[in-house]
């Protein structure tokens, strides 16, 4: 079976242009067929392009070194992860008390009489909202800042 040029690229693991280029300068035989395609032989193409086997097999002192050094990795991570939960527990558990701490002030605050002026007169009303600006109102907006008459 003759491979196309796009057969031989893939076969060989090279470009099609490569292959082309092989071909026009002569050191690597094909011919056309009745569509113009290139027909190159196997056996040719293996002649210029011989097959290059990789070598996979891993050195295996060195497939050692690199799992004991993850391991000591997945350690190392595995302790700072149980150290921050450890830090979160305790984060809540001071939220939790300063949330307690606030709640009893707060009570605290709210059976305290309010103080009162020379007059006898509250200085302070909670059902009421702050006073507005004594002199202005309301303060208005970005531009109230260039043009206070707006």
């Amino acid at each position: 079976m003759l491979y196309t040029l796009c057969q031989a690229a893939k076969a060989c693991g090279k470009n099609k242009a490569t292959i082309l280029y092989a071909i026009k300068k002569g050191k690597l035989s094909a011919t056309r067929n009745e569509r113009e395609e290139w027909q190159i032989d196997p056996a040719e193409l293996s002649r210029v392009y011989p097959k290059q086997v990789e070598s996979v097999e891993p050195k295996p002192v060195e497939e050692a070194f690199k799992i004991k050094l993850l391991e000591e990795k997945i350690k190392l991570l595995e302790q700072v992860v149980s150290d921050l939960q450890e830090d979160k527990k305790a984060a809540r558990a001071d939220v939790l008390q300063w949330q307690g701490v606030a709640a009893h002030l707060s009570e605290q605050l709210k059976q305290l009489p309010a103080p009162h002026n020379e007059e006898g007169g509250a200085i302070i009303d909670a059902d009421q909202p702050p006073a507005q600006k004594a002199a202005g109102g309301q303060r208005g907006g970005f531009w109230s800042f260039f043009w206070p008459w707006f």
